[in-house]
């Protein structure tokens, strides 16, 4: 037959397992706001990467434009573009 459960000994598992619980949901939040500021850290990362990477790319782009040459020939050489241009028929 059951044994009668003596409510003294019932009240302190209670509480026992409601501060392991309490313990353990500390844990649980700490883990995740480690988590937290770890992706926050490499999202950060990833932008500054991404930014770079577009920094880059543009600068690649000017050099097979041509556009630095153009400048570089228009402030040191002063060549110009013609205001006009003549035919000439042969």
């Amino acid at each position: 037959m059951l044994r009668p459960i003596n409510k003294t000994k019932l009240n302190i598992l209670l509480a026992l397992l409601s501060f392991i619980f309490a313990l353990l949901v500390i844990v649980w939040n700490n883990n995740n706001y480690q988590l937290y500021q770890q992706i926050k850290n490499l999202n950060k990362q990833n932008h500054q990467i991404v930014a770079m990477n577009k920094q880059l790319l543009s600068q690649h782009s000017e050099k097979i434009s041509g556009k630095s040459i153009e400048q570089t020939a228009k402030q040191k050489l002063q060549m110009l573009k013609p205001l006009e241009i003549k035919e000439l028929q042969l």
